[in-house]
């Protein structure tokens, strides 16, 4: 009978052979990136919820298909795109307590605050939680507004707007 010495067996080469380490380290990849995108929809869906609680709408751009959004619920997947607090009881403290949770929103293009008991210095303040986005203000409803960038309204002076403090 004859033997097979092992050193001269060719070994055949396994295209989808991972090793322990390497399956842990994909492993971890993927639970550390679900486990921030997790993160980042709870504290969206936190700041949406805290809208919705002072009277306001929120607009947003939703990609996902609609079982997963069924699944999981339509904020999860959703881009902010605006947000709507105009002609409701919002006051400063309200804007105050609601600021960080808005400042993580970072795909908001407009907030509208007119017709609020909000003052300029809190439009101010929002302004500057929120930098990317334009603040709308004053007793009345605007709908167009001049593209004018890096401007700030002096109070008193009939204009109702706040344009982003950054340029894009």
């Amino acid at each position: 009978m004859e033997s097979v010495d092992p050193s001269n067996r060719h070994r055949k080469r396994r295209w989808f052979q991972f090793g322990l380490r390497s399956m842990l380290a994909l492993t971890a990849l993927v639970g550390l990136s679900l486990g921030l995108s997790a993160h980042q929809a709870r504290n969206r869906e936190q700041a949406l919820r805290t809208v919705r609680q002072l009277g306001g709408t929120v607009h947003y751009n939703n990609d996902a298909p609609e079982f997963v959004n069924r699944f999981l619920g339509e904020d999860w997947f959703c881009r902010v795109v605006a947000i709507d607090l105009a002609f409701t009881e919002v006051t400063d403290t309200d804007l105050e307590r609601a600021r960080g949770e808005l400042a993580q929103l970072k795909t908001i293009s407009w907030i509208r605050i007119s017709g609020t008991s909000v003052s300029y210095r809190g439009a101010r303040r929002l302004r500057d939680a929120v930098p990317h986005a334009t603040i709308y203000y004053g007793p009345y409803k605007p709908f167009f507004l001049p593209k004018v960038r890096n401007r700030i309204p002096m109070p008193g002076s009939g204009e109702s707007w706040l344009q982003p403090s950054v340029q894009n």
